[in-house]
């Protein structure tokens, strides 16, 4: 039975792999954690095992949007390139014919040796002009600037620059007495301008593995470029201090588990710190449940679970990755908004909840992963960590998988498919499957949906008849009809109807540059209902037994929604998908849930079965920088490097987009070729998946049977 134990200077929490060690006596520390794989012992600098900091500002006006362009190609120095000499930081200059952003990093700009410019609006009430003031502004690494100038009503007020893979957003410090303080303009409009520079759009690593430059990060929303641009009013933040109050240990065979109790000195606040065993005792999680024991709501803005300073080498790791710590070990939050980062021998955890926690109430935070493996293997113990968790393991879902897509096989060109042609194209399918035996599992409709109706019906000028003559085509075949959908891009799914114009993630007057539509929170009402009842009713009543979601965009800055912007936003809008996908997957556990551009976190697999985005600029007809006799031989070396890339991703869950047959210039008009090539190597790569994007015939009779003893191959 638990028993509570005496408080004493150390607890030591022991399995038969791990030794971690933690110091009671200012707060609740790190002193050291021992791999009892290979008996190395890694001191953890006493950092803290937690930290909250709460919202301890009088209020925050946040910045909704930009207005940005781009200025000299290879620049000069900054006073005398073209924007600058033009005066683009000028208070009366007119910005009218700049394009608009919600944030500088969001903005569509790829090219690191250009100046960059950004302009925005800032009322200021007159009631703030004695508080303290804080501008902050900027990102967190990547996506952000290397150089940053910041104008105050024409006057220039700071620099910032930055080094490192990691670092904070900018603070500027406007208060009254300071020499920025005397342009600010209360009670009137202020203009906020930047001058910007170095783009941050690559790491370390795909350096190292990119030297020829080929590749690129993928741009907008799939690389969440977070950028915080708000004012403080007051006090920023404050983060309480911790006493330990008790620990209640419990000992199984050879482990100890332990949660332990603390008490906040500055805030009505206790909090429980559960430790516990997973993987055989090879790794430690750990979770904090905090509670509001005051009468007043606290808002919690950020949530560190574990800062540790090392000696050892450690990896830069990512948000919704881990770090690898001296190869032998990894951290990570089991969320993919958690960031894990590395640098300089030391590790941060964090995340970023951004919630209120009312009077009398409790929060627990996302799960800190601790993990050991021999020594060179920690890379590959994270891997298996997920494939043994992942959603395609869990539901019996890990066998070959056949997926006939039609998307590429209209031929017109046009996305926006119809009754006639999927009915025309199931008719080839059939008689192929005659011929030769072959059987898909899955027939995936896309482009189906109705712009301004639901998500509950297809769109009805090109559906009459609703999705029945479809679902009646492929029932001889007993092949089960698949749903693709953009998961936030409003022009691809129902952005058009007026109910969900609430759920943009941006204020009118900056909209994003985007060919698809203005993005909608999938955080915020209605959209976020509308989504998952819509899904859940083609499982239950068309029988959809695939789904494939699109393009997450993963940050909001509209004011009108529950959530914080910027990157508060993100941890609200992904845990809003996550409920999603496990409504869909009690909806029918049968369902196979497939995830494509914004789903990038290896996490996203304990909820989907497969993800697509490996962090690399590509699809599936993708050329390789290098010249090849044949283009799908480029599509197909692309493809490798990619998956060469993404190696924290179990291949059993990494799918690559198939093999696209189509004439389009969107497949960059490749055809056919060379296609049996292309998914030998594809079914070589492991994720068991045989899913070819057809061409408006759907293959020759001869290649028909071709494909067929491929599929038997697999299967």
């Amino acid at each position: 039975m638990p028993i509570q134990s005496p408080l004493s200077k150390t607890l030591t929490l022991n399995s038969k792999s791990i030794q971690f060690k933690l110091d009671t006596r200012s707060g609740l520390r790190a002193v050291d954690w021992k791999n009892g794989l290979n008996g190395d012992r890694l001191a953890l600098g006493m950092g803290h095992e937690f930290e909250l900091d709460f919202d301890a500002a009088e209020r925050r006006l946040y910045i909704e949007g930009w207005r940005v362009c781009a200025s000299d190609l290879k620049g000069p120095k900054p006073d005398s390139e073209d924007g600058y000499r033009n005066g683009f930081f000028k208070s009366e200059f007119n910005d009218s014919a700049w394009t608009t952003a919600i944030t500088p990093s969001l903005a569509w700009w790829l090219n690191p040796e250009e100046y960059y410019w950004a302009r925005t609006h800032l009322f200021l009430p007159e009631d703030i002009a004695r508080q303290p003031l804080t501008l902050v502004l900027g990102g967190f690494g990547l996506w952000d600037f290397r150089f940053m100038r910041v104008f105050l009503n024409g006057n220039e007020i700071a620099i910032r620059e930055t080094t490192g893979r990691w670092f904070e957003p900018g603070r500027f410090d406007i208060r009254f007495g300071t020499e920025a303080h005397q342009y600010l303009r209360f009670g009137r409009d202020n203009i906020i301008t930047l001058q910007l520079a170095r783009p941050i759009r690559r790491t370390k690593r795909l350096d190292e593995m990119d030297p020829m430059g080929a590749h690129s990060m993928p741009f907008n929303t799939a690389g969440l470029p977070h950028f915080e641009q708000y004012l403080v009013v007051g006090q920023d933040r404050l983060t309480p201090r911790f006493v330990v109050t008790g620990a209640r240990l419990s000992k199984r065979s050879t482990k100890t588990a332990c949660t332990v109790s603390l008490k906040a000195v500055e805030l009505p606040l206790t909090a429980k710190v559960a430790y516990e065993w997973t993987d055989d005792g090879r790794t430690l999680l750990k979770k904090v449940q905090v509670r509001n024991t005051g009468r007043k709501p606290l808002r919690l803005l950020e949530v560190r679970l574990g800062t540790y300073r090392t000696t050892g080498f450690v990896s830069e790791g990512d948000q919704g990755f881990p770090v690898y710590l001296n190869d032998d070990r990894f951290a990570s939050i089991a969320h993919p908004s958690g960031w894990a980062t590395g640098q300089d021998g030391q590790v941060g955890l964090r995340h970023y909840p951004g919630c209120l926690i009312p009077a009398g109430k409790s929060w627990t935070s996302l799960t800190a992963v601790l993990s050991v493996a021999p020594t060179g293997e920690a890379k590959a113990a994270f891997v298996s960590h997920i494939r043994s968790r992942m959603r395609r393991v869990v539901r019996g879902h890990e066998h070959p998988i056949a997926i006939f897509e039609p998307f590429g096989a209209k031929p017109d060109g046009s996305f926006w498919e119809t009754e006639e042609f999927l009915l025309d194209n199931i008719r080839r399918l059939k008689e192929g499957c005659q011929a030769t035996g072959a059987h898909f599992d899955y027939y995936s409709v896309d482009f189906w949906t109705h712009c301004q109706g639901e998500l509950t019906d297809p769109d009805p000028g090109r559906f009459p008849n609703g999705f029945g003559p479809i679902l009646e085509a492929l029932r001889p075949m007993k092949t089960r009809m698949g749903l693709w959908c953009d998961s936030s891009y409003g022009d691809w799914n129902i952005g058009n109807n007026p109910v969900v114009a609430a759920s943009r993630v941006n204020n009118p007057a900056y909209p994003p540059q985007s060919y698809l539509g203005l993005p909608l929170c999938r955080a915020a009402e209605p959209f976020r209902s509308m989504f998952t009842g819509g899904f859940c009713h083609q499982i239950r009543n068309n029988g959809v037994r695939l789904v494939k979601f699109d393009n997450l965009w993963g940050i909001c800055h509209n004011l009108g929604h529950s959530h914080l912007p910027g990157v508060y936003s993100t941890e609200a809008i992904q845990s809003a998908v996550i409920e999603t996908l496990q409504a869909l997957d009690k909806a029918s556990p049968e369902v196979f849930i497939m995830l494509y551009w914004g789903y990038r976190s290896p996490w996203w697999l304990l909820h989907g079965d497969t993800l697509f985005e490996n962090g690399i600029m590509m699809e599936a007809a993708t050329p390789s920088a290098r010249p090849s006799l044949y283009a799908r031989d480029g599509v197909t070396v692309c493809l490798d490097q990619g998956q060469a890339w993404a190696d924290e991703i179990p291949v059993l869950g990494k799918e690559s987009l198939g093999v696209w047959l189509s004439s389009w210039p969107w497949h960059s008009s490749i055809g056919k070729e060379r296609w049996a090539e292309g998914m030998v190597m594809d079914i070589c790569r492991g994720s068991l998946l045989v899913q070819p994007w057809s061409d408006t015939k759907w293959l020759t009779p001869k290649e028909r049977k071709q494909f067929a003893s491929l599929l038997a191959l697999v299967r």
